[in-house]
């Protein structure tokens, strides 16, 4: 998402239990419950980070560059208390399309030697994390091989009883691509009826080309669908359905 430190608002939003539609009351109350739970003082997610959380508004004259670096001081101090009884293990994927504040914060962090926190980020083999003063292990990743992708979309498929030349043609297009495969296997079953003809499925050459089947075959859902896409990701119910008419 484009929106500020989206990953890392998620990240402490599942760790307080805060649902990002709760009102600023109900949210305020999740992350005090975390402070209280993780030993941090409620003032660091409740007025520090407030505006980044959704419980305050952000405070005047404050330029977007000082507010930043408030939310990164605060963050990491947040993370130390959290870490304090336990290390914590940060997952982020899709990297690359992190925003700046997200890719800064994270450099930032890696800087600290006094964190007990794994960062575990996927990306895309151009966005190399420029982490230099961190421990850092690159672990690149092939693509599946066939009898790897052959499990995959046999779990996908889970009881659908689909024919092994559909299986075959599913596994040959996706090139040992695992989000290719899966989604190919999900566009293939969408398509209803009898699953054990190959003939009968037309089968997507491309990632772009499952999505717009998927997109095609939820009918009257296409239009809010393609409305949510314009919004982002996170994105309020009411924002959704105002946009939608």
């Amino acid at each position: 998402s484009d929106s500020p430190m989206n990953p890392l608002i998620e990240y402490l939003n599942t760790k307080a239990g805060a649902s990002p539609e709760a009102s600023p009351e109900d949210r305020r109350a999740a992350f005090e419950g975390l402070a209280a739970e993780s030993g941090a003082s409620a003032k660091i997610f409740t007025e520090e980070l407030g505006d980044l959380l959704g419980i305050n508004e952000r405070p005047q004259g404050v330029g977007p560059n000082t507010r930043r670096r408030a939310w990164f001081r605060a963050l990491a101090r947040g993370l130390h208390a959290l870490s304090a009884n336990a290390p914590v293990v940060m997952l982020i994927e899709d990297m690359h399309w992190a925003d700046e504040a997200t890719k800064a914060f994270l450099h930032y962090l890696a800087s600290l030697d006094s964190l007990h926190v794994l960062i575990l980020t996927t990306s895309r083999p151009e966005c190399v994390p420029d982490w230099a003063n961190a421990r850092r292990v690159d672990v690149p990743l092939q693509r599946l091989s066939k009898s790897a992708a052959q499990d995959l979309v046999h779990g996908v498929a889970a009881t659908a009883e689909l024919d092994e030349a559909v299986k075959s043609r599913i596994v040959a297009a996706s090139d040992g691509v695992p989000l290719f495969a899966a989604e190919l296997t999900r566009a293939v079953l969408s398509q209803g009826g009898d699953p054990s003809g190959i003939d009968r499925f037309d089968i997507p050459s491309t990632l772009q080309g499952v999505l717009s089947t998927r997109l095609a075959s939820t009918g009257d859902a296409k239009p809010i669908a393609q409305f949510a896409a314009c919004l982002g990701r996170v994105f309020q119910r009411d924002v959704l359905h105002a946009a939608s008419g």
